[in-house]
């Protein structure tokens, strides 16, 4: 699994619009718009300056599988040949596996040879080009699994009962065949906020870059009925201390914030602020 920001990047020239909004929305609604790259839908992320590089990163880097939808118009357009220039560089790498060619037309693209396969749009719905690409999704593991009220992929969980998204590794551990990995490291208070901040400024996850230290209610939602964190949400799992942002107004001034302890007890634990814990991090919104 992958912990590239899209599962889906789609690339198109204008006049095709209308029929890729068609699939898109189709997509959408089984992944979620932000796992789906249509432009549109990202705009308000678009840098003012240099958005021809952040565009062919997308495409090159970010996306787990790349559909151009192939045209005349497609050929001609600038923009499109430029989101070209980075699929043909993963055809040369042989990461061809990424990329599902659509076509319109019997458009030359360079590149594109009579041995290639690709999908004819002229006889194929939205629909059911839409769900040859869940068949290819699926084939390579791109949806969500459900664990319990969790749904998981690659190194996030979402709440589906609560509006929470968490990462499944802490800090110091980093995700790789799907596990964290690694030991988890424990900071002080003041440590813990600031890995949030350093996590979000060095790129955060998944495309969220909104990383936060969970409240002390937030960390409770994790514990199941038998008070322990369930290690197939959240693997490699050490227990002990998890530091929450909420502090103890009563006894702020003596320098006390709360952490969760152990994920075994379902009392608040009052821990000195100069003391260590673990840090697990969440955002609001899926």
């Amino acid at each position: 699994m992958s912990d590239k920001r899209f599962k889906v990047a789609l690339s198109f020239p204008g006049e095709k619009r209308d029929y890729v909004l068609q699939v898109a929305e189709l997509l959408a609604e089984q992944l979620g718009k932000e796992a789906v790259f249509y432009d549109a839908w990202h705009e308000d992320k678009f840098p003012s300056m240099n958005f021809d590089t952040y565009l062919q990163k997308i495409y090159h880097q970010d996306s787990q599988l790349i559909i151009p939808f192939l045209c005349i118009d497609y050929e001609r357009k600038e923009w499109c040949g430029l989101e070209w220039r980075a699929i043909r560089d993963l055809i040369k790498k042989r990461e061809d596996k990424d990329i599902m060619l659509l076509r319109f037309d019997d458009v030359d693209m360079p590149g594109i040879f009579s041995i290639d396969r690709w999908i004819d749009l002229r006889i194929n719905t939205p629909e059911q080009i839409a769900e040859l690409i869940f068949k290819r999704l699926k084939d390579k593991k791109c949806f969500w699994q459900i664990v319990g009220k969790f749904k998981l992929i690659d190194g996030l969980a979402i709440d589906t009962e609560i509006d929470l998204m968490w990462l499944r590794f802490t800090h110091e551990q980093v995700w790789g065949n799907e596990t964290a990995n690694g030991h988890s490291r424990e900071v002080n208070w003041e440590n813990a906020l600031k890995v949030a901040e350093v996590f979000n400024e060095k790129g955060g996850y998944a495309g969220y870059i909104d990383w936060r230290l969970p409240t002390m209610n937030e960390l409770e939602t994790l514990v199941t009925i038998h008070r322990y964190i369930n290690s197939d949400v959240f693997p490699n799992n050490s227990g002990g201390n998890f530091w929450s942002s909420s502090l103890d107004a009563s006894n702020y001034s003596q320098g006390y914030g709360k952490s969760y302890f152990g994920f075994l007890s379902p009392k608040d634990y009052l821990n000195n602020k100069d003391f260590c814990s673990q840090v697990r991090l969440v955002r609001s919104g899926q």
